[in-house]
């Protein structure tokens, strides 16, 4: 099972109409596999519709935004992290779902800012 299986999986269960995904580095390995009316990804690489980095994201969104269910996959950084769940905590609607990937990195080289 990967982890788009997963994702929709919780959208067909809780009858979901809205997604956000916080790091978009492929569009293809989730994003694109995602069965949901509506639809949003973040990532400053520029493979999805915001094209920025979700801080500037959050900040720009209006705070009624609320999304059914959030993946987190962005800067796998513990600050980073910590910022992306308080922020989409804010934008999660009653009753929604946050999944979370590398939440607990092996190593320290895992969670390093800049990939090869």
């Amino acid at each position: 099972m990967e982890r788009k299986d997963i994702i929709n999986h919780l959208i067909k269960k809780y009858d979901y109409k809205s997604y956000l995904e916080i790091g978009v580095r492929d569009p293809d390995a989730t994003l694109n596999h995602i069965q949901v009316d509506i639809k949003d990804g973040v990532d400053p690489a520029g493979n999805c519709n915001y094209p920025i980095p979700s801080d500037d994201f959050f900040e720009q969104i209006s705070i009624n935004k609320k999304y059914d269910i959030i993946f987190i996959d962005g800067l796998h950084l513990e600050y980073q992290v910590t910022k992306d769940i308080q922020n989409s905590l804010k934008h999660l609607n009653e009753g929604g779902t946050i999944v979370m990937h590398d939440c607990n990195p092996p190593t320290a080289y895992h969670q390093r800012e800049i990939y090869d």
